[in-house]
């Protein structure tokens, strides 16, 4: 069969803003030190495109949208949620993160 391939051009500087997400090296460096479970690296990449500034001042979604999003269980968000904690790349106070 024919394969269509669709090509998104982006017309202006602000639409270009809206494709990228500041990701700070020392975080993913922190991540990939302390041995990462594949729920976790996708939880930090979630939350990052939750927050695409990096500035950690957002609403975030509560633990059942992000168990839905990512497909993972309750239990294992509260763990990778944990962890992001204890490596003080994200601080979770009730449904804000900083």
């Amino acid at each position: 069969g024919n394969t269509v391939h669709s090509t998104r051009r982006i017309t202006s500087e602000s639409e270009l803003d809206d494709q990228l997400i500041n990701l700070p090296v020392e975080d993913m460096q922190k991540i990939l030190a302390n041995k990462p479970s594949k729920s976790e690296i996708k939880m930090f990449f979630y939350l990052c495109s939750c927050d695409p500034s990096g500035m950690r001042q957002v609403e975030m979604p509560s633990k059942q949208q992000i168990a839905a999003a990512l497909g993972i269980s309750l239990k294992t968000v509260s763990k990778a949620q944990a962890k992001l904690e204890k490596l003080g790349i994200f601080e979770f106070t009730k449904q804000k993160v900083f």
